[in-house]
């Protein structure tokens, strides 16, 4: 489970999605951690969207922690008929109350984020995530794009173009990738390679552009080809007396597709 901490408390799971289902009735755990060597006085509540968090019910509301205690707890969601095509998004939240000087926003408090997935009418794509990591010269590059139907119909078609874009926004490399049939609510991961054979070290952008049964959408991300090297081409200069101020040059040569800013350079003089 993944853990979001703050101060003295953390929750868990850190992101929960849900999928809308009319009329049907759930339980969802979650736990609480105090993270200190001391008991904690915590008050769990419910905020966010009004229109979804009216549905949700705590098992609790107010508890006393143990020191280094890890408690769990759970949520119902009694779902309406129905609700507003869309994402909703809840929080279920931990919060100490301090002691002391009574100012306002003297609590130290963590957040769960539930998402409400509730289908959109007709066909509607949306793009979870795409992925490119840094990749050596000459290495083929790994792609991973995530994507939802989260309409409430199955979409027949859909292709992805992944474009390989330099630093001027050129095309240097591309792959097309098509999936059929992605039913309502289901989420679909599509990957592919692409060979970077030619291109040289620097950063580069990946765009995947999308076109399912007509409708288009696309994202970016970025990612490097090798690492920065510079070669010293030539060191050359004027001929100094000893006590005087001359210069010295020296030329360099970038492996780099795109500007590199900062370069020191030290040079050392011997007889």
């Amino acid at each position: 489970i993944s853990v979001n901490l703050a101060f003295a408390l953390g929750i868990g799971p850190a992101k929960m999605n849900i999928e809308f289902q009319p009329l049907a009735q759930s339980k969802y755990n979650f736990i609480v951690v105090n993270e200190v060597d001391a008991p904690k006085q915590i008050e769990l509540y419910v905020a966010g969207d009004e229109e979804a968090a009216r549905y949700f019910n705590l098992m609790e509301k107010t508890v006393t922690m143990k020191p280094k205690e890890t408690r769990g707890f759970y949520f119902t969601f009694n779902q309406p008929a129905k609700m507003t095509p869309g994402q909703h998004k809840v929080r279920i939240g931990a919060v100490e109350s301090l002691p002391g000087s009574g100012q306002l926003g003297a609590k130290i408090g963590v957040e769960s984020i539930i998402i409400v997935e509730v289908p959109v009418p007709g066909k509607y794509i949306t793009i979870n995530s795409l992925d490119a990591p840094n990749i050596a010269m000459g290495q083929s590059l790994p792609i991973s794009l995530i994507i939802a139907n989260r309409g409430n119909q199955t979409v027949e078609k859909v292709t992805v173009a992944f474009d390989v874009l330099n630093s001027r926004g050129q095309r240097e490399a591309t792959a097309l990738v098509t999936e059929m049939g992605i039913t309502p609510s289901e989420s679909r991961t599509i990957t592919t390679e692409i060979k970077t054979t030619g291109l040289l070290a620097g950063k580069y952008g990946l765009k995947a552009a999308i076109d399912y049964d007509g409708t288009k959408a696309e994202t970016e991300t970025s990612f490097g080809v090798g690492e920065r090297v510079i070669n010293i081409l030539r060191v050359y200069g004027d001929d100094i007396k000893k006590g005087d101020v001359g210069k010295i040059l020296v030329d360099y040569g970038s492996q780099w597709n795109d500007k590199i800013d900062g370069i020191r350079t030290i040079v050392k003089i011997s007889n």
